[in-house]
């Protein structure tokens, strides 16, 4: 059986996703190039790849992420200095060359992901045993978005201008809303799997502050 063959049965069972196994074998691929043994030798997705794949992801043995809203914009944004946006109200405006440089676009399970490439494994890899802890799927995941929080102008840049932050199903997740009401809400296994990899949930704010929908890289 080739590697091909192996893998598309390993898909057709349930134990990985097309989307991941291509992010895995790509990352094989450049440790190769640099020198350093990746996952697999073989390019095939079995037992062992597959739990060292979520082993390497946990929180436990990754550097944690930044604490404080200043530190994961500067974290993440280094030398991005956007200014407002002065024809759209609470929007901002970033030099493209960083957004080139430093925000990766990916898929997951139909879903297109734009965001930083220091997060962008992890968060790609908790939404996946976050999926597989809870049987939820998100319908739609908003990522990168240059713009101050809440898109007040007078609010600090949000972690979404940075690529460090996810919104999923806005529509059944609102801002304020009281967690029982949203739908992560109701699936609670879901957003705590997502902590377990070391996302923040804005489901854990207080007060009118709830923003079930939100998971960034990093504690206010």
């Amino acid at each position: 059986m080739t590697p091909h063959e192996y893998n598309a049965r390993r898909i057709n069972e349930g134990h990985v996703t097309t989307e991941v196994l291509a992010h895995a074998l790509s990352l094989y691929a450049l440790d190769f190039q640099r020198g350093r043994p990746g996952l697999a030798d073989d390019s095939c997705w079995g037992p062992k790849t597959s739990d060292a794949w979520h082993a390497e992801r946990r929180v436990g043995d990754a550097a944690p992420f930044p604490r404080g809203h200043s530190a994961i914009i500067a974290h993440f944004g280094g030398d991005l200095d956007p200014v407002d946006d002065p024809a759209r109200r609470g929007w901002l405006k970033s030099d493209p060359r960083w957004t080139k440089a430093n925000i990766r676009s990916v898929g997951w399970r139909g879903h297109n992901l734009h965001l930083h490439r220091l997060c962008v494994d992890r968060f790609v890899a908790a939404l996946e045993a976050a999926h597989e802890a809870s049987g939820f799927m998100p319908k739609r995941i908003g990522s990168l978005a240059q713009r101050r929080i809440n898109r007040d102008p007078t609010s600090a840049i949000s972690t979404h201008t940075v690529g460090a932050a996810i919104d999923i199903d806005a529509a059944d997740n609102g801002y304020g809303v009281p967690l029982a009401r949203t739908s992560l809400g109701q699936n609670i296994r879901f957003a705590q799997s997502m902590e377990e990899h070391g996302f923040c949930w804005g489901g854990r704010w207080r007060g009118r502050g709830v923003d079930a929908m939100h998971f960034q890289a990093g504690s206010p």
